[in-house]
């Protein structure tokens, strides 16, 4: 029988360790993190601005659940991404209100703090007790609050890869006169 302790403090540490790398990359020169390359549509900064808002939006629901519970349980498409651990390039389109935008290094700062300290507030219990969805998904209909987690967890580091792509991409291109 698996720990469900452990499974939950390997998953918050991955999400621990993933601020970090994201805080690293905040403190890139502002000019490094907004410049749009080949790779992706949008700047590195979009990324980390695109992947803070949406964490966030889900950690809203696994910090603070409000008890209501969904109708619907995770879709086949969510079970395969949560399964995988995988998001595929270019396939999915953010909802408005979560779509990478240009932000300030201090936007950002901010943005990642409250981040860390939502991390600090999951409720151990709801992860380990609470096994109907409360969590919804704009495209997996909805999650419970340990599928949320781990989808935080699948979402940022695929954005944080396309980051590396982007910032490494950046750094091949010629200087501009």
């Amino acid at each position: 029988m698996r720990d469900v302790s452990s499974k939950n403090d390997r998953m918050i540490q991955r999400l621990r360790t993933q601020t970090e790398t994201i805080r690293t990359l905040i403190a890139l020169p502002e000019g490094q993190l907004q410049a749009i390359s080949p790779v992706s549509a949008w700047s590195a900064g979009q990324h980390l601005d695109h992947l803070l808002k949406v964490a966030r939006a889900i950690m809203d629901h696994v910090v603070k659940p409000d008890g209501a519970v969904l109708p619907k349980g995770v879709n086949f498409v969510g079970r395969m991404v949560l399964t995988t651990g995988w998001i595929p390039r270019g396939r999915g389109k953010a909802p408005e209100k979560l779509r990478g935008a240009v932000a300030t290094h201090e936007e950002l700062v901010a943005a990642l703090d409250r981040l860390v300290t939502m991390i600090g507030q999951i409720p151990l219990e709801t992860l380990t007790r609470q096994k109907r969805a409360t969590v919804p998904h704009p495209r997996f209909e909805a999650l419970t609050p340990f599928q949320g987690l781990h989808f935080v967890v699948i979402h940022t580091g695929h954005h944080l890869r396309i980051v590396q792509e982007v910032l490494a991409a950046g750094k091949k291109a010629p200087a501009l006169a």
